[in-house]
């Protein structure tokens, strides 16, 4: 007996779809990834979706989340579901025997084998290119696939996440991902650099204004409102300003935010995720406030610590550009020699100028591979 996640956004078709291979399997059925997220993070051995509604890249993170991936059963159009590698397909309208036939194609299947009735099992996407995966946050490396596992586990929950890791590492796409997996995925994401919150503006920029709190206002949502249900991010949280930290705890400790000049309070019901390249120091950031933003951790690795994803990286930047370069072997043991103190981001640029430097030739030389001297003395500058 299979335990089987069905993941359908039809409140009165998902009933009955669960029952009608309940006899057979034990299954979770749930409307939204963040819930089938948990199910399957608990051992659940198949995922059977509507392929029409959730977007490619969810259905992979969510069939990632056990070692080895779970086989998709995806319904929909012939034509998507044959985008999706390691997926078992079955078209509009399912029959009941369809669904049981393609669970025990996906339970008893290996890649390229045909199930039952023709359906075809496909081979899982090995590490090269893989289009679920986002620029930054892909790769065969054993630690990006943690952070991506920690990803996916974190997408379930509505507690505040923290995100640690060095300038160009990921944390925004982190966070997005994050997002898109969870329940809150159609909802508003909004980033905020705290960096730019100064004390004077702050309190406009978060909560909003009404018209006539000071010359020259007009009614505006602040970004807390913006965010709604969905999620709030905040960038380069080391350099807020304490009197901006205690504005932010207030509204997370009433969670409900009121505009400058305003009497109304707004409910303030956004997940809350913070990302920061520093480390938190006691006497410029208040605890209290970093005790309600770290209730999960992430660390993204440094490039420096997933160097088998340099290659695969380097590939995927140069096959955006759509001019079919490669790189040469010394050009990619230069790369793979490199420290990158500015991590993905880092490797980007360097691609990109690489692309320029080699012309209308197919390949990319040594002599493309250009470090920003300008970038590098602006790191030293700052370590």
């Amino acid at each position: 007996m299979s335990s089987v996640v069905l993941l359908d956004p039809d409140p009165t078709r998902r009933p009955a779809l669960a029952a009608a291979i309940a006899e057979e399997h034990v299954v979770h059925a749930c409307g939204d990834p963040s819930e089938a997220a948990r199910h399957l993070a608990r051992g659940a051995k198949v995922l059977l979706a509507d392929s029409d509604a959730y977007p490619t890249d969810i259905l992979l993170e969510l069939s990632r989340m056990a070692r080895p991936a779970v086989p998709m059963i995806l319904a929909g159009e012939p034509r998507q579901a044959l985008t999706v590698s390691g997926a078992v397909y079955i078209e509009k309208p399912v029959s009941v025997t369809a669904i049981k036939s393609a669970i025990l194609a996906a339970s008893n299947m290996h890649p390229g084998e045909t199930a039952p009735g023709g359906i075809p099992v496909r081979p899982s996407p090995s590490p090269a290119l893989d289009p679920g995966d986002d620029d930054g946050l892909g790769g065969p490396s054993p630690a990006i696939a943690r952070a991506r596992e920690e990803i996916c586990r974190f997408a379930a929950f509505d507690f505040s996440v923290l995100i640690l890791g060095e300038t160009g590492t990921g944390k925004e796409l982190a966070a997005r991902r994050i997002h898109r997996l969870s329940r809150r995925a159609g909802k508003p994401f909004v980033a905020i650099n705290c960096a730019a919150l100064g004390n004077e503006l702050a309190a406009s920029q978060l909560f909003g204004t009404e018209r006539g709190a000071f010359t020259g206002a007009i009614d505006r949502r602040g970004a807390l409102e913006e965010a709604g249900e969905g999620s709030l991010f905040l960038d380069e949280l080391a350099e807020m300003r304490r009197p901006v930290q205690a504005l932010l705890l207030r509204a997370l400790e009433e969670r409900e935010t009121v505009r400058l000049g305003g009497g109304k309070p707004h409910d303030f019901a956004a997940r809350v995720m913070a990302a920061t390249n520093a480390e938190l120091e006691a006497s410029r950031f208040r605890l209290d406030l970093l005790a309600r933003l770290e209730i999960l951790v992430l660390e993204m690795p440094s490039l420096r610590e997933r160097r088998e994803d340099i290659h695969w990286l380097a590939r995927r930047f140069l096959s955006e550009s759509g001019d079919g370069k490669r790189l040469s072997a010394e050009a990619l043991a230069i790369l793979e020699a490199h420290a990158w103190p500015g991590n993905v981001r880092e490797l980007r640029n360097v691609i990109c100028r690489a692309i320029v430097s080699s012309g209308s030739r197919e390949s990319i030389a040594p002599a493309d591979i250009r470090f920003h001297a300008l970038s590098r003395k602006r790191i030293g500058d700052r370590a």
